[in-house]
């Protein structure tokens, strides 16, 4: 079984064969994280191409290409960005900027299914991993967007004594203001939701703001939310010297006042995806610190996934949706 996106805004749940392994890895998922991007996808199909998109992805090998076959039986955690290692940026390290890559959920059928076909690529790039011991298959579905939030936070310089605002208090934002804390830095939340702003007070932010009134004065700035207003306010009120983290994309282009950034000396970055190194690291954290885990609000059913591609909200505090590609 799979959830198929076959046009804007629809999802269907088909019965599907298992993928044939062929030179690459066959994986039973036992869990799959709904992300923004996937709403995106969905919102955004053509009636052309019908895809499994999912890339949050945690399942088991049940079977494995030649050379290969110690990875047989174990449950695994998936970077889902392959890289082709020779490209300018895999060169220099920065693999999740590849200029030939192919994505699971992407250019790769993904993890909305029971069953998952990967080359062997991803072991031998580095996107396999073991899943520690004792952590909870859909608690690991977080590494990758936490892998994300370490990508962002390593290149905003978030650090011990530095203050941080995080607009927008969803998973990624809630991930941001718990990584914070863990290295010392003094995180602050702007979101409008009063369950989101509570949940925040109670995972480690310093103060959280309804609104725009009387914040404070931040080093640095991380958007972690797709809102043209908030790409507003962050550029508007970060300090002279500050950081801005263009982190939660938008779907259009947004114009900025190249002056203010020029004359108050403001440093502005985006941040895409992660490597499997921040991967590896996420996957650490997640083992160590049990609080990410209430991040997981929902674990739904395929009957439930394509109302929640669509964004329809259930009512109460909901932050990360994950998919059991085996609940009925």
């Amino acid at each position: 079984m799979s959830a198929v996106v076959v046009g804007p805004d629809t999802v269907e749940i088909q019965e599907a064969p298992i993928p044939k392994p062929g030179d690459g890895f066959l994986i039973k998922v036992n869990a799959c994280g709904v992300c923004g991007s996937d709403r995106r996808q969905v919102k955004s199909a053509s009636t052309d191409v019908e895809k499994i998109i999912g890339h949050e992805v945690t399942g088991e090998i049940v079977d494995s290409p030649k050379g290969l076959e110690s990875w047989t039986g174990e449950p695994v955690g998936l970077a889902p960005r392959i890289s082709c290692g020779l490209c300018r940026p895999c060169r220099l390290g920065r693999t999740n900027l590849c200029e030939n890559v192919r994505t699971v959920g992407y250019q790769i059928p993904g993890g909305f299914a029971q069953f998952l076909q990967i080359p062997r690529q991803a072991a031998e790039r580095g996107n396999l991993f073991r899943l520690p011991t004792g952590l909870d298959t859909f608690v690991a579905t977080l590494a990758e967007p936490l892998s994300c939030v370490v990508n962002g936070a390593n290149l905003s310089g978030v650090a011990a004594d530095r203050s941080v605002m995080v607009v927008g208090a969803g998973p990624m934002g809630q991930m941001f203001v718990m990584l914070s804390r863990i290295v010392g830095a003094i995180p602050y939340v702007l979101e409008p939701d009063e369950a989101r702003r509570n949940f925040a007070s109670k995972h480690g932010a310093e103060a959280c703001f309804a609104s725009e009134e009387d914040l404070p004065q931040c080093d640095i700035w991380i958007i972690a939310c797709s809102s043209p207003s908030a790409y507003r306010t962050a550029l508007e009120s970060t300090p002279r010297g500050g950081v801005v983290n263009l982190f939660g994309g938008l779907p259009s282009g947004f114009m900025i006042d190249s002056n203010r950034i020029h004359y108050r000396e403001l440093t502005v970055h985006g941040t895409s995806g992660s490597t499997p190194e921040q991967f590896g690291h996420a996957l650490e954290i997640l083992s160590r610190e049990v609080r990410f885990s209430e991040i997981v609000t929902d674990v739904i059913s395929f009957e439930e996934l394509p109302n929640v591609l669509r964004g329809e909200q259930g009512g109460g505090l909901e932050l990360k949706q994950v998919l059991d590609p085996w609940l009925d």
